[in-house]
């Protein structure tokens, strides 16, 4: 959780900062979505390995 944190703080950061441009606001909202999008992914394969495990369809 701490790393969906840091991404989404560092986005709203990015966001309020006057001195950047807004193409550069798009792309670090751009970046911090598919970095949310990665860890949502990465905690799902998580989840169903586990759940496979717990099935016995799958050794550890």
């Amino acid at each position: 959780m701490g790393m969906l944190y840091e991404v989404i703080t560092r986005h709203e950061w990015t966001a309020d900062t006057e001195q950047d441009s807004q193409e550069q606001r798009v792309v670090a909202g751009a970046a911090a979505r598919a970095k949310l999008l990665e860890l949502c992914r990465l905690e799902a394969d998580r989840k169903l390995r586990e759940y496979e495990v717990a099935a016995g369809r799958l050794r550890v």
